[in-house]
């Protein structure tokens, strides 16, 4: 499902500038495809274990794009590039066949867990029943339910994946 996971090691695993640009249709005017707000100015406060993702879609490019939003260090060798280039977007397998292929944006959240969790677990969609016990009663109806639709679509547009 993800990428190999060798290539966290290195910046593959982020577009290259090139590559946003073709991807973008800009080349020649050297526009690669918008960035994400820079994520030094991210407001959202995220645990030390964790890893924040922003995915976004614009309606030019007709594909959604993922940015690591913190903790790039645990996904990226950044060290051989630039600053800025930890504000490119990911290289991931679903985002690169989203329009070629039925892609949902489960595909690309399935990806995104397994790329981050080693081992990578069986099921992406585990259910943490504990998580869902520790909330107040009424976050517990309304996430369980939200969280009942999502399993439900994805099991509906699956298939035998």
């Amino acid at each position: 499902l993800p990428l190999n996971k060798s290539e966290k090691l290195g910046s593959s695993l982020m577009l290259s500038i090139g590559t946003q640009q073709r991807l973008s249709g800009l080349a020649h005017m050297n526009i690669g495809l918008p960035p994400a707000s820079p994520s030094d100015k991210e407001i959202t406060p995220v645990a030390p274990d964790q890893t924040l993702f922003l995915i976004a879609g614009y309606a030019r490019y007709n594909c959604p794009y993922v940015w690591i939003r913190s903790h790039h260090h645990r996904l990226v060798n950044l060290t051989h590039a630039s600053s800025a280039d930890k504000d490119n977007p990911l290289k991931l397998n679903a985002t690169n066949n989203w329009g070629r292929e039925e892609v949902h944006l489960w595909d690309i959240l399935a990806e995104l867990v397994h790329l981050c969790t080693v081992p990578a677990p069986r099921n992406p969609f585990a259910v943490d029943l504990a998580y869902f016990q520790q909330l107040p009663l009424a976050d517990q109806v309304q996430s369980t339910g939200a969280m009942v639709w999502l399993l439900q679509q994805v099991m509906k547009h699956s298939g035998n994946k």
